[in-house]
């Protein structure tokens, strides 16, 4: 781990503890409320696939889209982008089945489109 990975985790545990602080939802409920305060609330459309595969528009407010497991997928799109390999931050972010992982890889695909691009023009 990095070291501010480690001082984040040494100021949880001098706080709450080993098993405290909140659950996944409450932390994520409480994201929410902090972004409706900061005014994060424009509408934002994706599109997306309904029950029966059509492609759908859904329209929210941004709070509504973002979860503390945004950061995660962030984490790994950002570390695709940089360089690293997928086999170094499958060891990082504890993911054990390649499958799994490769659903946050599709969110990195656009740097292979922009580089398919930059080749041909």
């Amino acid at each position: 781990m990095s070291n501010t990975a480690i001082s984040y985790i040494k100021d949880y545990y001098e706080q709450y503890g080993i098993g405290g602080g909140y659950s996944n939802q409450t932390t994520n409920w409480h994201l929410k409320k902090i972004m409706i305060a900061a005014e994060l609330t424009r509408l934002e459309t994706v599109i997306e696939k309904d029950y029966t595969g059509a492609f759908i528009n859904t329209s929210k407010p941004i709070y509504e889209w973002l979860s503390f497991h945004y950061g995660r997928r962030f984490f790994i799109i950002k570390c695709l982008e940089m360089g690293m390999k997928e086999l170094e931050i499958m060891e990082i972010t504890g993911h054990e089945d390649y499958r799994v992982f490769k659903g946050y890889v599709k969110f990195a695909d656009q740097k292979v489109i922009d580089e398919l691009n930059r080749v041909w023009e």
